[in-house]
């Protein structure tokens, strides 16, 4: 029997057959364009509705009373597991949730996770703590499991557009015109924070360079990778691509794809593709 739940953020896009298998509690954050609250469309209209609005929309993480509401739920210990603390004040709305809670509710625990990672990086993380609990294994040793395994998670995206940098004011209106006009497609890759860390001149040279980038650090960390994660802004196709060169490379355990929602979406743009192996 489970002794332990598990909750997550929004923006660690778990897809929802995986939220239902093993009964996590999503806590949603918000996202508002021109104040206008918009947690409730879908992930397409989303984009739709991004690519029409001049400035990109707003995200705003969690309050710690909606964090306080799910700990007060039932008896079971609590394990969170929360987007980069460098990319949101999520991880901080939770813990500070933990102490307000912990000051009436001593016996109960509740555990925060930095997964130091975002999306489907960070989904996976959540999916190999399920399994730890569904096994039954204390909270000592998925801990253990847990604090080891952020530091070997290795996750990759490739943006089709700088469009959102744009709009953000982090690179020049005449800069991201030139690197449009390129056909250049940033690599980036996804670790505290996000590094650019590469080009590629056009979409299957982006992803076949973001897959090789994966496959280096598998070899440098001569690790054997057993769930694949992949996760589209609403480009289905080029997840399927990657998961094709990926396949040739490894027999995985368990292969998964999601989308990258509104939180991350945000700053990705439509047509991102993320990577992630553990």
């Amino acid at each position: 029997m489970k002794k332990t739940r598990i909750v997550v953020d929004q923006a660690l896009d778990i897809p929802e057959h995986i939220v239902e298998r093993y009964g996590i509690k999503v806590i949603n954050l918000n996202v508002t364009f021109a104040d206008e609250l918009a947690n409730d469309i879908s992930n397409k209209e989303f984009y739709e509705k991004m690519k029409l609005s001049p400035v990109l929309p707003k995200t705003s993480c969690p309050s710690p009373d909606a964090f306080i509401e799910e700990y007060k739920r039932g008896d079971m210990d609590i394990i969170v597991i929360t987007l980069s603390d460098a990319l949101s004040g999520t991880y901080g709305s939770a813990t500070l949730a933990r102490e307000m809670y912990m000051t009436e509710s001593p016996e109960k625990k509740v555990t925060i996770i930095d997964s130091t990672n975002g999306s489907i990086g960070s989904a996976l993380l959540v999916i190999k703590i399920a399994k730890l609990v569904e096994e039954g294994k204390d909270l000592d040793s998925i801990m253990k499991y847990a604090n080891k395994a952020v530091t070997e998670l290795i996750h990759y995206g490739t943006l089709e557009t700088i469009e959102n940098a744009v709009k953000g004011g982090r690179i020049s209106k005449t800069k991201g015109f030139v690197v449009n006009a390129l056909n250049l497609k940033p690599i980036v890759k996804i670790e505290n924070t996000v590094f650019v860390v590469d080009k590629g001149r056009g979409t299957r040279n982006s992803l076949k360079k973001m897959v090789e980038l994966v496959e280096n650090d598998i070899l440098k960390y001569n690790k054997k990778v057993t769930i694949l994660a992949i996760a589209h802004s609403n480009d289905p196709e080029k997840a399927e691509i990657v998961k094709s060169m990926m396949i040739e490379k490894h027999d995985f355990e368990e292969i998964v794809i999601g989308e990258i929602g509104p939180i991350i979406g945000t700053y990705t743009a439509e047509g991102a593709v993320l990577l992630s192996v553990i």
